[in-house]
């Protein structure tokens, strides 16, 4: 980014000190790269008042121009008169840094790319709500996932490269040949049948093309169309056609990903699809607003990070969200206890307490007796020594608790988070003064 920046913005720059924090899972597919590229980029533009310089001002228009050169910053391409560099050696788009820049709370906006203009934005009814769920797989792009995600932008590249050779036309992009006519999709189909590249077969190339032609000039403006006419029986269906043909044509779906889809569907979602770069990453689900919150609870599969590497089956369990009236956020507990009535919510949430209170006491206890050894040289007289400093320990809590509920109100502290280490400081301190 930094070079990028000084090569397409000569000097004076000044530098800066960032500190990056982020609460997004690791690798799941939420455009947490792009976050950081548009961060950085708007710390170093807001320091350097790049808007005001004449490179900016020749290339960068809009926010969607914004969002298209840092897709070229995070491909390494060009864009426009700022040349490219390195890039993070992934071939992708601008949507991640359009949705981030240019997209309008409470709407779902549509746009177009290469370059990035938004077409349409579209309010979300009050009542619909999306849940994001994740696969549990990483998406990582480096190494051999970085090869596997390329593959799909590339596809794309030899697709025009023999359009271009077969028609002599020049056309930037696949979606402006597809729309040079109403008959170059299937003369696209007749170039890519009898068509020799290194990388793909001819049938790779048509599953692909077909893949592409369906999802941008059919599946995403219907499912505009049907957003804004609040018909989500015709959203969902396009959802469905969606997500299948990303099985099928792009080839970037992992199992995990498609049942979370089936699942979400099946618990009553409107529509569900996933999302992203696939190989991994995460699921959206569009749902009733009232019904978002327990949509996050029930079963799951979940694949621990040694099942998922050994190609092993995931675990079945089931999530409990425990709303907190004293924290921001709530508590989420997993069990393998998949009957309610066996384990409620407010019994799952009664032991959790209760075991965080037993942790915070042999906290307690720790700190409490630090300094004391433990002198006995059998098991059963060590057990006794222990209890009897845990006894102690409880003793110290329950006496200091007693003090603070005899000073009445004006002590201004609760009973319940009675300090043992404070109580023996005040008991040392009373021995000393009888001392004197």
């Amino acid at each position: 980014m930094a070079r990028r920046v000084a090569r397409n913005f000569p000097a004076p720059l000044a530098g800066i000190d960032i500190a990056p924090a982020s609460d997004l899972p690791r690798s799941a597919g939420l455009s947490s790269s792009s976050a950081l590229v548009v961060a950085v980029f708007t710390a170093l533009a807001a320091r350097n008042r790049l808007e005001d310089r004449t490179a900016w001002r020749d290339a960068i228009h809009s926010c969607e121009d914004l969002a298209g050169y840092l897709g070229a910053v995070e491909s390494g391409r060009d864009f426009g008169p700022l040349a490219g560099g390195m890039g993070v050696g992934r071939f992708g788009g601008s949507e991640g840094h359009a949705a981030i820049l240019c997209c309008r709370a409470s709407h779902v906006s549509l746009f177009s790319f290469c370059p990035v203009r938004l077409v349409n934005a579209i309010r979300l009814p009050t009542d619909l709500a999306f849940v994001i769920g994740g696969s549990g797989v990483t998406a990582e792009k480096t190494g051999r996932a970085q090869e596997l995600y390329n593959r799909a932008s590339l596809s794309t590249v030899a697709m025009l490269d023999f359009w271009r050779s077969a028609t002599g036309r020049t056309d930037a992009t696949l979606a402006d040949a597809v729309r040079s006519s109403s008959e170059a999709p299937q003369r696209i189909r007749d170039v890519l049948g009898r068509c020799s590249h290194p990388s793909f077969t001819a049938g790779e190339l048509l599953a692909r093309f077909e893949q592409f032609l369906d999802e941008s000039e059919h599946i995403v403006p219907a499912a505009a169309e049907a957003l804004a006419r609040n018909d989500l029986a015709a959203l969902g269906e396009l959802a469905e056609r969606s997500q299948a043909g990303a099985e099928r044509g792009l080839r970037n779906q992992v199992p995990e990903a498609a049942e979370l889809v089936r699942s979400a569907r099946a618990l009553g979602a409107a529509a569900a699809s996933a999302f992203g770069a696939g190989f991994g990453g995460s699921v959206w689900a569009l749902v009733r607003a009232s019904e978002a919150a327990s949509f996050r609870e029930g079963l799951f599969w979940y694949w621990t990070d040694q099942a998922e590497k050994a190609d092993k089956p995931p675990l079945r369990v089931r999530v409990i969200r425990v709303a907190s009236a004293k924290r921001k956020r709530d508590v989420w507990l997993v069990t393998n206890v998949l009957d309610p009535s066996r384990l409620t919510a407010e019994s799952a949430a009664r032991l959790y307490r209760m075991r965080w209170e037993s942790e915070c006491f042999f906290k307690t206890y720790k700190r409490v007796v630090k300094d004391i050894r433990l002198v006995s040289r059998t098991t059963a007289m060590v057990a006794r020594e222990a209890e009897g400093s845990l006894l102690a320990c409880q003793l110290l809590l329950a006496q200091g608790a007693s003090a603070l509920q005899a000073g009445g109100p004006r002590v201004h502290r609760d009973a319940d988070k009675c300090s043992a280490a404070g109580v023996l400081r005040e008991i040392r301190r009373e021995f000393a003064a009888c001392a004197v």
